[in-house]
């Protein structure tokens, strides 16, 4: 947790490289270091789940969301003094949702899986977009008279576990 806090304090202290330098200072708004900000607070937030929270870490999320989000008012105000390049107006939405749940989430002590949030904007370090697969299935096999059912139940290796009631499929087995 010692990169990710240096990551967060580094976009509070508005240090070179940090995603709120480069929002406020540099006017870019460069996906990588926000995805590196907000994977911070994420890891942050899960390691901190049971503990008390650190008014230190707690001022860096509050004063870093509102940073953000004041660089996002001054996008939108006539007073603007330069644009900001590759500044995210069609996922705006979006990004500002994932803000909001990061800081409340902290603060409340909860996460939201990434595979809830909206697949248009798909954080890089969370490869949660892969096949969803069943944690249970059902086999069954239907032959001439043959019936044999079968359950299987995920294990936490990705394998299933296969149940077959031999006591029923074997009745059908001697018919036929």
């Amino acid at each position: 947790m010692e990169n990710e806090l240096q990551i967060l304090m580094n976009n509070y202290n508005c240090i070179d490289n940090s995603f709120v330098h480069k929002l406020s200072e540099e006017l870019v708004f460069d996906f990588q270091l926000f995805w590196d900000y907000y994977n911070s607070v994420r890891v942050i937030t899960k390691e901190t789940f049971d503990k008390p929270l650190n008014r230190e870490i707690s001022r860096a999320i509050s004063f870093t969301h509102a940073k953000i989000l004041e660089n996002i008012i001054w996008e939108y105000s006539d007073n603007n003094v330069g644009q900001t390049e590759n500044f995210p107006f069609n996922k705006l939405h979006l990004i500002i949702e994932r803000l909001s749940f990061l800081v409340d989430g902290y603060f409340q002590g909860y996460l939201i899986e990434e595979s809830n949030f909206d697949e248009d904007l798909i954080n890089p370090l969370f490869n949660e977009r892969a096949e969803l697969e069943a944690s249970i299935i059902q086999l069954g096999f239907f032959k001439a008279g043959l019936d044999i059912h079968a359950l299987g139940f995920k294990a936490d290796d990705g394998t299933y576990d296969i149940y077959l009631n031999e006591e029923d499929d074997n009745f059908w087995l001697i018919q036929s």
